[in-house]
């Protein structure tokens, strides 16, 4: 079998290997990389890959990512972050001692993890993602080190999912983004918008390999699959009633929502605009326009149904 399977992963991807540290690599707001390929961790709406492509469209996916004692949330701003688990507690003196009998230097409980995709960006993404992220407001960036499994295809080109338990992992350093400062969980749920981000990032990441466990305890307590449906139904009608190719409209919506960053988000959040409003808002600029597609109504994979 291995015979017929490749790595998707480049041999260079070998350079990934980094030593283990002695503690944690923790390095605040890291600059861009010299080489415009730095290694990108997400784990928010950029798990949606048609998001990260028109964002970074230099950028080269390369497989899955495990982030060992931090948990998922949406914090109190209404955006996905992840919030580290706190230093064990032990003196330096007792660690020292007790790192040789753990196999580890890390002495924190186990119990919390993220899974994320990892990017490597391409010339220019990194001030571009700086700038979708809202960096110094509503996000901070720094560095650390993820468990890595490249991503695999088989003879024809499809996708095979990493084998966790079995499969050992690389060890990498990455960027990611994170508010160590707001870390309260959000009293309600995500804009609309937002949670429409969410949901075809959580498709995306369970076709990568996402496990599904962490999905149902982690992600969905705060970003439920149904709240869209009927915005998306309603939207779908009202093209097909201008005469309207609903496909294009979709497609339209969706670009606009992968353009906009943090900050326009937070102007959607401001007018208190639902997705059904924006919605109804690309379908109303659709009708405006001199020339009508023609009506397409089967609609394929585009909807939040592939999701349930």
């Amino acid at each position: 079998m291995d015979s017929i399977i490749r790595n998707a992963v480049p041999q260079e991807s070998l350079s990934l290997e980094v030593p283990r540290p002695s503690t944690p690599s923790r390095s605040r707001t890291p600059s861009p990389s010299r080489d415009g390929h730095a290694l990108y961790f997400t784990y928010g709406s950029n798990l949606w890959r048609n998001q990260m492509q028109q964002r970074c469209p230099n950028a080269h996916y390369l497989g899955l990512g495990r982030l060992r004692h931090w948990r998922w949330q949406i914090n109190a701003l209404g955006y996905a972050n992840i919030v580290e688990a706190p230093a064990a507690p032990y003196s330096p003196a007792t660690a020292a001692w007790l790192g040789p009998l753990f196999g580890t230097d890390d002495l924190r409980e186990d119990n919390d993890r993220v899974y994320g995709m990892v990017w490597r960006l391409g010339p220019g993404d990194e001030e571009k993602l700086d700038g979708y992220e809202d960096l110094g407001t509503t996000y901070e960036k720094e560095s650390a080190f993820v468990e890595f499994w490249g991503k695999r295809e088989g003879e024809n080109g499809e996708r095979i999912k990493p084998d966790l338990a079995r499969r050992k992992p690389q060890r990498i350093n990455v960027i990611i983004y994170a508010n160590r400062n707001i870390t309260q969980d959000i009293e309600g749920k995500p804009s609309g918008t937002y949670r429409y981000k969410l949901n075809m990032g959580i498709k995306d990441a369970v076709e990568e390999g996402f496990p599904q466990k962490y999905i149902d305890e982690y992600l969905r307590p705060f970003v439920a699959v149904v709240d869209e449906q009927k915005a998306l139904t309603t939207a779908i009608e009202d093209a097909v009633r201008a005469g309207i190719d609903v496909s294009a409209v979709l497609k339209q919506a969706e670009k606009k929502l992968a353009e906009s960053g943090i900050r326009q988000e937070k102007e959607l959040m401001a007018r208190h605009e639902s997705l059904g409003e924006y919605l109804h808002e690309v379908v109303t600029e659709a009708n405006n326009t001199s020339e009508q597609p023609a009506i397409e109504t089967q609609i394929r994979g585009r909807t939040l149904n592939s999701v349930l």
